[in-house]
């Protein structure tokens, strides 16, 4: 038995009729009433379907999907930043049983490890800081690179959201400095709260092409 996490919740009704809870973002697929997600996995459960997978043709057990689901998000990583900055109030539905694995449990796992701080006076302005893991990459331990290639990384991702542009700084570690990945995550937080200062964060966004 899985222990859902505490912001999901699941959608009641049939097929033709889902009843939603309040203050709950869809995070599934396409269905009548229900408007595709950008959380949703690509590759669904088998469960009795008419088709195979629509995005590989493959029809997949639970714990195959999930598997997949996590490299999508590995591949995708703006899609937790994207989780972490919606409302803490707000909770993502589907039509997994509460008991069950889900992957929208992967998914605010992984946007809990988020920390979001709003810059200045600027509503637009995000900045997130992000710590996931990787398979490729070298590892940039410190300030200098080992070299080595990040088969086991971590990746720290700070990324400053805006509508219409995400500009992210990221680094790699290999097994040998994971260790320093918390370390590194909370400088970055610290790094980005001081730009809380209206002065730092107007420089801050004049160097990235942001001031207006």
């Amino acid at each position: 038995m899985t222990t859902a996490h505490p912001r999901r919740v699941q959608v009641t009704g049939d097929m033709f009729h889902p009843q939603l809870p309040a203050r709950a973002h869809w995070a599934g697929r396409q269905r009548p009433h229900l408007a595709e997600s950008p959380f949703a996995n690509p590759h669904p459960v088998d469960g009795g379907r008419k088709t195979p997978c629509p995005s590989c043709g493959v029809r997949h057990t639970l714990a195959e999907a999930l598997s997949l689901y996590r490299r999508h998000l590995d591949q995708n990583p703006d899609l937790v930043r994207l989780a972490a900055t919606v409302e803490a109030d707000v909770q993502f539905a589907c039509r997994c049983e509460l008991d069950q694995p889900c992957h929208v449990d992967e998914l605010l796992r992984r946007a809990d490890e988020v920390a979001v701080i709003a810059l200045g006076d600027d509503r637009d302005t995000t900045f997130a800081v992000q710590t996931t893991p990787v398979r490729t990459g070298e590892c940039s331990a410190e300030s200098d690179s080992c070299g080595k290639p990040g088969v086991v990384a971590v990746r720290v991702t700070i990324g400053q959201l805006r509508p219409d542009e995400i500009s992210t700084l990221r680094i790699t570690m290999c097994a040998e400095h994971e260790g320093n990945a918390p370390r590194m995550y909370e400088l970055q937080v610290a790094s980005a709260r001081e730009l809380q200062d209206p002065v730092k964060n107007a420089e801050f966004l004049a160097t990235v092409g942001q001031a207006g």
